[in-house]
């Protein structure tokens, strides 16, 4: 009998350990999924926050680059003022200096004609064959200077298109 109360009173206290420890499984499902939704909570609101964050500063940045835009434009628009004063005035002056100049030439041609005038023809031929021949001089120093001008720009030309394929051909060995 006492081996059968031991027997009664170890399967007892078996059966009394496997609930202890299927409500200690439980409960402490329950606290981690209570830790976990604290846990997921403050996840979520910190995400929350971060987003608002990003938001406001995204809306600063938008306020900041209209402030800076106006401001551009502001300027942009005194410039532009000041530009086309600048430009008429120059216009204005470009204009005064160009009717002095040909005022000048108009007397000096003026007096041309009177010498002209006065003159021999003998005089007149050799000064008109004078200026003839100083035009055809210009002409050909300007015809000499260019053809020295393209045979250079051609030497130039020829130099890097030597170094080009060398280049291609160097790497192309490689």
């Amino acid at each position: 009998m006492r081996e059968r109360q031991l027997s009664m009173a170890w399967n007892k206290w078996r059966d009394d350990a496997a609930e202890m420890a299927e409500d200690k499984r439980i409960l402490g499902g329950a606290l981690k999924r209570m830790r976990e939704l604290k846990l997921s909570m403050a996840w979520n609101t910190w995400r929350e926050n971060v987003a608002d964050a990003m938001a406001q500063q995204e809306l600063l940045r938008r306020g900041i680059m209209r402030f800076k835009s106006g401001l551009l434009a502001a300027g942009l628009a005194t410039w532009r003022d000041e530009a086309a004063h600048q430009a008429r005035q120059h216009q204005l002056l470009h204009g005064a200096a160009m009717r002095f100049r040909f005022a000048c030439l108009g007397a000096a041609w003026n007096t041309w004609l009177e010498m002209v005038a006065r003159a021999d023809d003998r005089k007149v031929s050799r000064a008109l064959l004078h200026m003839m021949k100083r035009q055809l001089a210009m002409a050909w120093n300007k015809w000499k200077d260019e053809a020295a001008a393209i045979a250079e720009e051609k030497r130039r030309l020829g130099g890097a298109m030597k170094r080009w394929v060398d280049r291609q051909l160097s790497m192309a060995w490689n």
